[in-house]
């Protein structure tokens, strides 16, 4: 169940958060958003093997957080106390 206002929700491409909006436009889904400001702010390395090194972390990082999440979103306590 989606926490976000309805009003807000209609808004937003894929009715997801987070979002970032820039120069009028916006862009949705976090890993889309962290990969744009890399490139933006020079962060992604000085040449394509170190841009790949900084995805095989983001993606790691992301793997272990899908790994978890369904134990963060569990509502029964019973069940997250296992």
């Amino acid at each position: 169940q989606s926490s976000i206002p309805d009003d807000i929700k209609e808004h937003l491409r894929f009715g997801q958060v987070p979002m970032l909006e820039f120069d009028g436009k916006r862009l949705v889904q976090s890993m889309a958003i962290c990969r744009y400001l890399a490139k933006k702010f020079n962060l992604v390395g000085k040449d394509d093997f170190e841009a790949a090194q900084a995805d095989e972390i983001v993606d790691a990082c992301r793997d272990i957080f899908m790994l978890y999440m369904p134990h963060i979103r569990e509502q029964d306590e019973a069940k997250k106390a296992e």
